[in-house]
């Protein structure tokens, strides 16, 4: 495997992060430290406030990992479950612990109005009835992915694909933490970004990145959400019975690339037709075993 010698934003920073504290000649030693991680993101405006009447559908990991967020924030958040309280173990009693109110979905529904927020858990689709119903009655509804990403100021690196990219999450977040760089590892693998928003409200040393596999289900409802670099693996039809049709599948996948700057880096995969025809904000950086990319890496 060969790859093109021009560095990308973060190869520039993890080369001064492998050098450690020691200043390269020249430089300001504090300005080479400040290097060693990648800087806060700017700070988005707040969809949460002690006043914010928060409803969260779903209590699963990423829907109750969003209801503490915003209890914690100040908020008065209300949890919608299809599952009975009996059905939940002990979460429902942890819910009530932290001043979380559990309704059934169909009580949702009735009372949604009266909310300004409505976070989606990722197995919630865009559509579903209750968002639906939200949005026409004025309420602002987001997907915990753009909640945590708002929340939080640390740089994201995003990974996106049918297939492979659990393994591709973790091998980045592996050979990070082997450079000496701190990384938060999560998203859609069970350890959901608003977790990572939580524990940094309560004291949590900052990481210098947080490194996630972002779904489409999860993709459907971002906004502002903005990864520094971000790579989308291949694309095989998946989850049509959601999304309805490949070309909207591509289309919501691609949005991974949506809030790139143009100093990120969007990581292609050049021999899946369809990745191919994405197009970003930021520099495209393609990888491929038939084709050598103009930036990227290829095999020999």
């Amino acid at each position: 495997m060969e790859t093109s010698s021009e560095k990308t934003p973060l190869e520039k920073t993890t080369a001064i992060a492998a050098q450690g504290d020691e200043a390269p000649r020249g430089r300001d030693p504090g300005a080479a430290r400040n290097l060693r991680g990648a800087p806060a993101r700017p700070k988005l405006p707040s969809l949460v406030v002690k006043s914010t009447r928060a409803m969260v559908l779903g209590a699963g990991v990423s829907g109750l990992a969003a209801a503490r967020l915003m209890a914690r924030l100040g908020a008065s958040v209300v949890v919608a479950e299809r599952r009975r309280p009996d059905e939940l173990g002990p979460v429902s009693g942890e819910l009530d612990q932290a001043g979380i109110r559990l309704v059934a979905e169909d009580e949702a529904g009735r009372i949604v109005a009266g909310f300004d927020l409505l976070v989606l858990s990722p197995g919630a689709a865009f559509d579903h009835e209750l968002a639906a119903k939200a949005r026409k009655m004025g309420v602002k509804v987001v997907g915990e992915l753009e909640l945590g990403f708002r929340c939080c100021d640390v740089p994201v690196l995003a990974v996106t694909g049918t297939n492979g990219k659990t393994s591709v999450t973790s091998l980045a977040g592996h050979a990070l933490t082997k450079l000496g760089v701190p990384v938060f590892v999560g998203g859609n693998i069970g350890n959901p970004l608003c977790s990572l928003a939580l524990s940094l409200l309560e004291g949590a040393p900052r990481p210098h990145y947080a490194v996630l596999e972002v779904s489409s289900f999860q993709l459907e409802t971002v906004e502002r959400f903005a990864a520094q670099a971000a790579a989308l693996l291949n694309l095989t039809p998946d989850h049509l019975d959601r999304h309805g049709s490949m070309a909207n599948y591509l289309k919501i996948k691609s949005r991974i690339f949506s809030g790139m700057g143009s100093g990120g880096a969007a990581i292609l995969n050049l021999d899946d037709e369809l990745a191919r025809k994405v197009s970003a904000g930021g520099a495209i950086w393609g990888f491929s075993r038939t084709r050598r990319p103009a930036r990227g890496a290829w095999a020999d």
